[in-house]
């Protein structure tokens, strides 16, 4: 079967194989299919992107399985992640974004003022990064950015629409301290400091 995220289905085990009256059902991955109670009950639902395994086993030990995928669909797409931008040096800009679970990876496009189009600058792999820092630019430029999550499935790709766009400017470090005495965040990192002095 093959299910978006949020979808039900009622399986169906009627076999000769197995005891439809004394079934309990079991998922490979709780975090794509879970299963809705699990006893005596044959509903599940669409948790996550990927594959997972249903099984239903009744008390004797038998079986039997089902292969759930989960993907995308032009209703229930991947959703837009949030992007931020930050210069963190006079050469560099930090992008970070909200993490979306199950996805395969994300495209960065950085705004072409020349073509007037955003350009793939990078392809950030897997689920587990949440920043990227975009090196080599030009001081006091600036640059706008947007990002979109994918997923691929059996060679199918799935992509969501552009995040909301964020924008940068390079510059020399500067640091403005104010406040009681203590650890505060300054522009380009951490300073500590106390009433009689400050060090960076």
């Amino acid at each position: 079967y093959t299910l978006t995220i949020g979808d039900y289905k009622k399986l169906k085990y009627k076999s000769n194989s197995i005891d439809d009256d004394a079934v309990k059902l079991y998922s490979s991955n709780s975090d794509v299919v879970r299963v809705v109670d699990g006893l005596f009950e044959e509903e599940i639902q669409a948790e996550g992107y990927g594959v997972a395994t249903i099984t239903a086993k009744d008390f004797k030990g038998n079986s039997i399985s089902w292969t759930i995928k989960v993907v995308p669909t032009a209703d229930k797409p991947i959703k837009k992640t949030v992007l931020t931008a930050r210069a963190v040096s006079k050469t560099s800009v930090k992008l970070t974004w909200d993490k979306i679970e199950g996805v395969s990876g994300y495209y960065i496009y950085r705004y072409n003022a020349k073509n007037k189009t955003y350009e793939q600058v990078k392809n950030i792999k897997g689920n587990n990064t949440k920043k990227w820092i975009d090196k080599g630019l030009v001081t006091g430029k600036k640059y706008s950015y947007k990002i979109k999550a994918y997923y691929i499935l059996d060679g199918k790709e799935y992509v969501s629409k552009l995040s909301n766009k964020k924008s940068a400017k390079p510059r020399a470090n500067r640091y403005f301290v104010s406040g009681k005495p203590g650890f505060h965040t300054a522009e380009y990192g951490e300073i500590a400091f106390s009433t009689k002095e400050v060090r960076y």
